[in-house]
């Protein structure tokens, strides 16, 4: 089985950490942007840069110092793009790819959170089905956000529904905000993921739709890096894809299974409150045994792919405008990394 074999990998993982190698550790300081400061199943194995706790490795004990810098979905690869990051958080490629359409090319994902879809759709009370939401309101961060990605395909994939001809869309804030919208009932559906879909069920909301059950490949909580900078600096960057991987490798571990869970249960945040131990063993069934966590940083050409077709299909993007695959995903890094961890490496996109 897959958690089998990764969890043999455990000894030479934990060897890498002790080897006289580890001990020449980067040093510098990287300017980080952060889309929210909520841990996402998509960027779990990269929470540590959000809640130190969260994982056993930090940036810092790899002599990474982080200036973390909040920016928006839109702006992340633009002013990674610009040389105003070094590196950001950018959920899904869908930012990425619209940048690159318009001249910014010099950012390229150097790591991926999950290769599966972590969005579910959560409907209102008098909500049972994906069909009663015809004619309803529909809540996401906004247009281009992959929020609003995940409802548009699981209301067109699993009810035949599609945006203002047959429900309406407005901005409802991020994960959490749009969590407290649909309690004052003023919208009908959020796009959400766990734990805050847990919330709201407990809460008596329903759950309508899972993005899963109609897109089996998608990349998100994608890290991208200014290239010329990373080119510069790939200790840097290096040590910092290093505890992101040792992250995964613990979060895969079946033997750290409750240690995973107790950490889980006091970092990973519902609004401003830990989820706590019941949500935290949730959680780790539904992202963690699920797979939706890329543990390797690695998703294939062919999800990449599936990403930008989506884009087009939405109207996001035009097909000629779209970015090849091996223009906005560089693995020379998370390879490297890899490889100074005694992991093999993943197959380059060509």
């Amino acid at each position: 089985m897959r958690l089998s074999k990764h969890a043999a990998r455990a000894g030479v993982v934990l060897a890498s950490l002790l080897s006289p190698a580890a001990a020449c550790r980067a040093q510098g300081e990287i300017r980080m942007g952060f889309l929210s400061q909520e841990i996402a199943p998509f960027c779990v194995n990269t929470g540590a840069v959000h809640e130190a706790e969260m994982s056993p490795f930090s940036p810092e004990s790899g002599g990474v110092k982080l200036k973390k810098i909040l920016v928006t979905v839109s702006q992340a690869p633009v002013m990674v793009s610009n040389g105003d990051l070094d590196v950001a958080e950018c959920a899904g490629p869908s930012g990425l790819a619209q940048a690159w359409s318009k001249g910014g090319k010099n950012a390229v994902v150097v790591f991926v959170g999950s290769a599966k879809p972590a969005y579910v759709l959560i409907g209102g009370k008098g909500i049972k089905s994906l069909a009663d939401l015809r004619g309803k309101v529909v809540g996401s961060p906004g247009p281009q956000s992959t929020a609003t990605e995940a409802s548009s395909l699981i209301l067109r994939h699993g009810a035949g529904l599609t945006q203002d001809r047959d429900y309406k869309l407005v901005s409802a804030g991020t994960g959490g905000a749009r969590a407290a919208a649909m309690a004052a009932g003023k919208i009908d559906a959020v796009p959400v993921y766990p734990p805050f879909s847990y919330r709201m069920i407990d809460d008596g909301f329903n759950l309508v739709g899972d993005q899963a059950d109609h897109v089996p490949k998608y990349a998100s909580g994608t890290i991208v890096a200014n290239r010329a900078w990373a080119t510069k600096n790939p200790d840097l960057l290096v040590a910092l894809l290093k505890t992101f991987l040792r992250t995964g490798e613990w979060l895969r571990d079946p033997g750290k299974k409750e240690e995973v869970i107790a950490r889980l249960a006091k970092t990973v945040t519902e609004g401003p409150e830990p989820m706590g131990a019941d949500h935290a063993r949730r959680f780790y069934k539904d992202v963690i045994e699920a797979g939706r966590v890329a543990f390797d940083g690695y998703a294939d050409e062919a999800t990449f792919q599936s990403n930008l077709d989506i884009m087009v299909e939405r109207g996001v993007i035009a097909k000629e405008d779209a970015p090849p695959v091996r223009e906005i995903v560089d693995y020379t890094w998370l390879n490297r990394a890899r490889r100074e961890l005694g992991l093999p490496e993943m197959p380059p996109i060509k």
